[in-house]
C-alpha cells in the first residue's frame, strides 16, 4: 500500500512538473510566434503574474482533471494501449476547455492563428 501511495506521487510530481513545463513552451511561443505578427515587433518575455498563474495553476487544474478521469487510480494495473487512448483523449478534451477559455480572446492576425495555438498546445 505504501509502495502504491508513493508511486502515485510520483505521477502527480511528474504531471504537475511536465504541464508546468508544456505551458512555459507554450507561453514562450506565444510571446515569439503570435504576438510579434500582431504587434510587428519582438515582444519581450515577461515573467509576470499572469505567467506564473499559469505556470503554477493550471498544472494545478490538469492535474485535478486527471484525477477526476481515473489517472491516479490503480497505478500499478494500467494497460499500454488503454493508458495511450486515454490520455490522448483526456489531452484533447482539456486542451479544448483551455483553448475556449483562455486563448480564444487572443488578439491575432488571421484565424490560421488560433489552429497553429490549439495544435501547438495539443502536442505540447
Amino acid at each position: 500500500m505504501k509502495n502504491q501511495k508513493r508511486q502515485r506521487l510520483l505521477y502527480i510530481f511528474f504531471d504537475f512538473m511536465s504541464a508546468s513545463a508544456a505551458w512555459i513552451l507554450f507561453y514562450i511561443f506565444r510571446k515569439v510566434q503570435i504576438e510579434t505578427q500582431v504587434f510587428g515587433i519582438d515582444i519581450p518575455i515577461t515573467l509576470g503574474a499572469r505567467f506564473w498563474a499559469g505556470a503554477i495553476g493550471l498544472p494545478f487544474a490538469w492535474i485535478i482533471f486527471y484525477y477526476f478521469t481515473g489517472f491516479y487510480n490503480n497505478v500499478f494495473r494500467r494497460s499500454r494501449l488503454d493508458d495511450f487512448i486515454r490520455t490522448f483523449m483526456v489531452s484533447l478534451l482539456g486542451v479544448l476547455i483551455i483553448f475556449f477559455i483562455l486563448i480564444l480572446d487572443d488578439t491575432i492576425v488571421d484565424y490560421t492563428n488560433y489552429y497553429s495555438l490549439f495544435i501547438t498546445l495539443f502536442l505540447l
